[in-house]
């Protein structure tokens, strides 16, 4: 009798054990899932943020350059002889790259990046020349001209807040694919080959700082 209540004793201890051991994979496994699927979606999002910032920023860029139809006619008024052909291909060039870029997946092409930075570059110092031939404009289009500065700070302001937004995102990723763990997910998940390119700080500065100070 006692051989058997020791038997029945180990058994039971042995399915104790083994209930334990199947609690502690299970609890494990959901851990490991939770660790897993919380790398795929922090990856997962940050590429979705660059995507979206992406679009803000191609969408502001083109906002600014929907005010130049404005700038070009107050030119005009003020100096019929005025010519706009520069600043009028320099829109065209950076339209052109906009529309790229606007329909590519990101990562965006490195070259397809440096032609965005060229384009743009070469518009806001046509801007800044065109503005410049503006600065003595008669007093009949002096009002206008105010309105208009205020339009484009704002314009130039939000491009230069996106444009932070941006980059903030590509580094964060970018880091974050680096660095274990999310190296490993990376990996993982089919992401460790992008590689994302920020925007050069230089290239969108605020309103004041790209233009000179508004008009009072």
């Amino acid at each position: 009798m006692k051989i058997a209540a020791n038997d029945d004793t180990q058994f039971s201890a042995r399915e104790g054990l083994l209930k334990f051991a199947t609690l502690c994979l299970i609890v494990l496994g959901i851990i490991l899932f939770c660790v897993v699927f919380g790398g795929y979606s922090s990856l997962a999002r940050s590429k979705s943020r660059i995507e979206a910032s992406k679009n803000y920023l191609t969408d502001s860029c083109l906002k600014r350059q929907q005010l130049l139809p404005q700038l070009i006619e107050l030119g005009r008024k003020s100096n019929p002889e005025l010519s706009t052909a520069k600043i009028n291909q320099a829109a065209e060039k950076a339209d052109s790259i906009l529309q790229e870029i606007a329909v590519q997946k990101t990562p965006i092409e490195d070259d397809l990046i440096k032609a965005f930075v060229i384009s743009q570059t070469t518009l806001t110092r046509e801007l800044i020349s065109f503005l410049a031939l503006l600065e003595t404009s008669n007093k009949d289009t002096k009002n206008q001209m105010d309105a208009f500065l205020q339009k484009l700070f704002t314009a130039q302001d939000n491009i230069f807040v996106i444009r932070k937004r941006y980059n903030k995102e590509v580094e964060y990723f970018n880091t974050r694919t680096s660095i274990f763990p999310g190296v490993l997910f990376a990996k993982l998940f089919g992401m460790s080959n992008l590689k994302y390119i920020g925007i050069s700080r230089e290239l969108f500065l605020s309103g004041e700082k790209t233009f000179g100070k508004k008009a009072s």
